[in-house]
């Protein structure tokens, strides 16, 4: 069967297992499967933009489904993003089938300005814009000339909010990866405990082993003395 998208990351998976709700043991499959086919068609993502398109395909996955439609906007807002393009932002999220798991259901998906600023995101926003309005405009006496011609201070400008969106991200990726570190060395060390109870329990039955047949091969040399005894009585 031919794919209904051919070229887009992830369409012969679809072809393969259909559109859907994605088991979830077969998530973190679809994951390395968006991941290798996007890598290799943006292969010049890093830092940043690396971390953004693994977190785009955290969020696909995470919806809970799969569809042609989802595939065609991972495709589109990883490219747009990428290409530094700022439709990105307006354009809404993947469908979802259980909206409490998305992860950053809301990151990239509205504007500052088209999404109400609500707890710690509101204040900062609100915070930085004040300090922006009230910031004094460069006097006169205060640029710098030379040769005769005047040049002017740049006037503190707000940062953007892309800048503390990125920055956002890249936390949550780092905050990701530590985790899964621990994860990792927690689960070597349980494996090496049980290893070790493993080796342990050979050895305790091993010993055991030895004591019983040392004590069955005394319990042989008695028997056999005995006997020899009685034979050399029965011979006098």
């Amino acid at each position: 069967m031919a794919s209904p998208l051919p070229g887009i990351a992830g369409a012969d998976w679809l072809v393969a297992n259909g559109k859907g709700r994605i088991p979830d043991e077969r998530k973190e499959e679809l994951k390395s499967v968006l991941l290798r086919d996007l890598e290799k068609r943006f292969s010049g993502a890093t830092g940043l933009q690396a971390q953004a398109l693994r977190l785009e395909v955290d969020q696909l996955v995470e919806t809970g489904r799969i569809s042609d439609s989802n595939l065609s906007r991972l495709e589109r807002r990883v490219k747009e993003r990428l290409g530094g393009s700022k439709t990105a932002r307006s354009e809404s999220g993947y469908s979802v089938a259980r909206t409490e798991r998305s992860l950053l259901s809301n990151a990239g998906s509205l504007t500052a300005r088209q999404r109400p600023l609500n707890g710690e995101e509101g204040s900062f926003q609100l915070s930085r814009r004040l300090s922006a309005q009230a910031a004094p405009e460069p006097k006169e006496n205060d640029k710098s000339t030379s040769g005769g011609a005047k040049s002017g201070s740049l006037k503190a400008v707000p940062e953007d909010g892309d800048f503390s969106r990125w920055s956002q991200v890249a936390k949550l990726a780092n905050i990701k990866a530590e985790e899964e570190k621990v994860q990792k060395k927690v689960s070597v060390r349980e494996n090496q405990k049980e290893l070790r109870e493993y080796l342990q329990s050979q050895v305790d039955y091993k010993k055991t082993q030895k004591s019983h047949r040392q004590v069955e091969e005394q319990k042989l040399f008695e028997v056999q003395e005995a006997e020899l005894e009685r034979w050399k009585l029965d011979q006098d």
